[in-house]
């Protein structure tokens, strides 16, 4: 198909390609220029640089703190499960009552309720409320009357909640980051020695892409030449 366009913002294409011949696209709205860019490479090496630092970059420092903080909401879940099922073993398998049976609560009301409440005390500092507040708030009354086993199914719900919330972000933003992901950092220019591989900052206002099958069209433009079908919207 044969389409042509002003040099303005065209249809807004990034969509994927499908068929089984080339479509080219020349450049309506294209990005700024790339202002890092790194000297003494080709503009073919300058895109696969920048190909390879994208999919090797990982979280970012934001995320890192949020993923330690997730393992350790499950840790303390996980803690509280082993307290409780040791705890009711001890009392209604062994008849065992008194400390022994109370020590694996007492723990890890200490071990995992302490960040907790703490954390709930720095929001509170802050002026940050919410319903946690009012969780914080039964674990400490479960120390001082000596209800420790309501106080570990609090920490359990708490801290098993937190983590749940945690797995369901990302979840969320890895399927974000996947998206973002198939974003293309390179296009194929033709030109008259054939076609060059650049970086997407390098692509000026008429230049002709080529858009191979199944590909993501790196551009704002029209299609000039070549046969396949687009999905995308205007």
């Amino acid at each position: 198909m044969l389409i042509t366009s002003p040099a303005s913002r065209g249809a807004s294409v990034g969509v994927r390609r499908a068929g089984s011949a080339d479509v080219r696209c020349t450049a309506g709205s294209v990005p700024a220029k790339a202002e890092n860019a790194v000297p003494g490479l080709t503009r073919s090496q300058a895109a696969e640089s920048q190909l390879r630092a994208r999919s090797a970059r990982g979280a970012g420092p934001s995320e890192r703190p949020a993923s330690g903080a997730a393992k350790q909401r499950t840790a303390i879940a996980l803690l509280a499960i082993v307290a409780i099922s040791v705890h009711l073993l001890l009392r209604y398998a062994f008849t065992i009552h008194g400390v022994v049976s109370q020590s694996p609560l007492l723990i890890a009301l200490l071990i995992g309720g302490f960040p907790l409440v703490y954390d709930l005390a720095v929001s509170l500092l802050r002026r940050q409320f919410g319903s946690d507040l009012l969780a914080g708030i039964s674990i400490v009354t479960s120390l001082v009357l000596g209800e420790y086993l309501a106080g570990t199914l609090v920490v359990l719900m708490l801290s098993g909640g937190q983590a749940l919330e945690a797995y369901a972000v990302r979840s969320a933003s890895s399927v974000l980051r996947a998206l973002a992901g198939r974003m293309p950092s390179i296009a194929h220019r033709k030109e008259e020695a054939g076609v060059d591989d650049i970086p997407l900052n390098d692509v000026a206002v008429g230049d002709v892409l080529i858009v191979f099958p199944h590909e993501i069209c790196p551009i704002d433009g029209v299609v000039v030449d070549g046969h396949g079908v687009i999905a995308g919207h205007v």
